[in-house]
């Protein structure tokens, strides 16, 4: 299997994760005719690897992982198209809001 050259994977200042990479060897079909669950599943798998990689680089900007994961799973998502491309597009503030919080151990109740 060779990586879609049609996508458009926003460059990170660390080495992309393996997350994304399985995303991107991915077929449009294949990625579509997943049930809503798993391409939730996906995203979330993508954001807290993103989050993970950043928070290794950056331990103290919790801002700055929110921001990048969230630009790097809406122009991906934006790249693939189709049901998935929209869900992740949708889901980009939520899932990067989310793994950030895990990464940074940031209770719920400090976010509101």
């Amino acid at each position: 299997m060779s990586m879609n050259s049609d996508l458009d994977v926003p460059d990170l200042p660390f080495k992309k994760p393996e997350a994304l990479e399985k995303l991107e060897l991915l077929q449009k079909d294949q990625r579509n005719a997943m049930d809503p669950y798993e391409r939730e599943s996906r995203i979330q798998e993508a954001a807290a690897s993103i989050a993970e990689k950043y928070h290794q680089k950056d331990k103290e900007d919790f801002k700055g992982c929110v921001l990048l994961v969230e630009t790097a799973l809406r122009e991906m998502g934006a790249s693939m198209g189709g049901e998935f491309g929209t869900h992740m597009v949708g889901l980009s503030l939520h899932a990067a809001e989310e793994a950030c919080k895990r990464v940074y151990e940031i209770p719920d109740f400090e976010m509101e």
